[in-house]
């Protein structure tokens, strides 16, 4: 089954929503763009923080991110609605 732009969209901003909501207080944007960093400059969380966000979308969407993410991963709003993205894609999959 093909997702279509619809769906992808309603994905994106269900994690936006879920970023948003760990980064209280941090005078978050009104959008969240792609390249804003979840660590250091960016929302500044810290590695705890991202896993425990990870786990949150992990449950809300009902699947398991098997992409491994190291040290080196550059970890952006970006990079985590495309980790669900491709998660949900897998469990459609007839």
């Amino acid at each position: 089954m093909c997702m279509s732009s619809e769906s992808l969209s309603s994905i994106a901003q269900t994690v936006r929503g879920i970023i948003g909501s760990f980064a209280q207080g941090t005078g978050l944007p009104e959008h969240l763009p792609d390249d804003l960093l979840l660590m250091d400059d960016g929302l500044g969380f810290d590695s705890i923080r991202v896993v425990e966000l990870l786990f949150v979308c992990e449950e809300e969407f009902g699947v398991t991110i098997t992409t491994e993410i190291t040290e080196d991963t550059v970890i952006d709003v970006g990079t985590i609605v495309t980790l669900i993205n491709r998660e949900v894609g897998r469990r459609l999959k007839p």
